[in-house]
C-alpha cells in the first residue's frame, strides 16, 4: 500500500450544488450516471417522511440529463429523506448504496463521487465506500479516494448542545478492477453518512479503461477556488482482485 499527502483547498462562498462535482475524464468507452436536486420539489416522495426511518418505496434512478449507465441510488439504513435541499439523515448515522444491475461491458474502473453536507463532529462519510461485484461481499476498498472540494457551509445546532460548523464536501473514490477475473455483471457501492448530515448529489462513472484520475494535489486545489486555508488528506492506493 503506498500512501501519499494530498492538500486541498478551503473555501468560502456560495456555489451551485451540483457545479463541484467534475467530470473524472475517463478514457475508453464510458457509462455515467447523475443524481442532482435530490429534494422535496423535484422528487416523489419515496424517501418518506421526517425523520426517513422508513424504508424507501423504491431506489431513486440517476436523474442527470445523460445518464446512461442505470445507476440506482437507495437508503440501507438509518434515516434518510427528501429535505428542501437534498437527502437529510438526521439523529442517526446511515448507509446508502450506489449500485448498477447492467455494468459497461470489460468494466476496468469505477470512480463515484459524493457531494454531502458533514454532520455531527464535522464528519460525512462515516464509513468509506465498499465495492462489491456480481452479488458477492468482498467490500473492496476503493483504489483511490480524495476529497477534491470543501466549502464552508455555516452553523447548525444539530442536538442542543451549541452550534457547530459544518461544511460541503465533495468525496471522490476510485476503484480499478481490472485484475478481476471473469465479467462483472453487477456491482454495489456500500457507504455510511454522519447523523445530521445532507447529501445533495452524486455522481457514478464507468469505463472499460483504467486511467487514474482523482485529481493530484495541484489539481484538487485549483478545483476548490480561492484558497484561504489547506486541509491535509491522505490518498491510498490498494488493489482489487477476484
Amino acid at each position: 500500500m503506498n500512501i501519499k499527502p494530498l492538500v486541498i483547498a478551503l473555501v468560502l462562498g456560495t456555489s451551485s450544488l451540483q457545479s463541484q462535482i467534475i467530470n473524472p475524464g475517463l478514457t475508453g468507452n464510458t457509462f455515467t450516471d447523475g443524481w442532482q436536486n435530490l429534494t422535496n420539489l423535484n422528487l416523489p416522495r419515496v424517501t418518506g417522511r421526517f425523520p426517513g426511518s422508513a424504508s424507501w418505496t423504491a431506489p431513486i434512478a440517476a436523474n442527470q440529463v445523460g445518464s446512461n449507465g442505470g445507476g440506482q441510488y437507495v437508503k440501507t439504513s438509518g434515516n434518510g429523506f427528501t429535505s428542501g435541499s437534498g437527502i437529510y439523515s438526521p439523529f442517526v448515522d446511515s448507509g446508502f448504496r450506489v449500485s448498477s444491475g447492467a455494468p459497461l461491458a470489460g468494466l476496468d474502473t469505477i470512480v463515484l463521487q459524493v457531494y454531502a453536507s458533514t454532520g455531527e463532529q464535522g464528519i460525512g462519510i462515516l464509513v468509506p465506500p465498499s465495492l462489491n461485484l456480481n452479488g458477492g461481499s468482498q467490500a473492496f476498498v476503493a483504489t483511490d479516494f480524495a476529497l477534491v472540494y470543501s466549502l464552508f457551509g455555516g452553523e447548525f445546532d444539530p442536538d442542543g448542545n451549541g452550534l457547530v460548523s459544518f461544511f460541503n464536501n465533495v468525496y471522490a473514490y476510485q476503484w480499478d478492477v481490472s485484475s478481476f477475473v471473469g465479467s462483472i455483471s453487477s456491482f454495489q457501492i456500500n457507504y455510511d453518512v454522519r447523523s445530521h448530515s445532507t447529501t445533495y448529489g452524486l455522481r457514478l462513472d464507468q469505463s472499460d479503461v483504467y486511467t487514474q484520475v482523482i485529481p493530484e494535489p495541484t489539481t484538487a486545489v485549483l478545483l476548490g477556488g480561492v484558497s484561504l486555508a489547506a486541509l491535509l488528506l491522505k490518498r491510498r492506493r490498494v488493489s482489487v482482485r477476484s
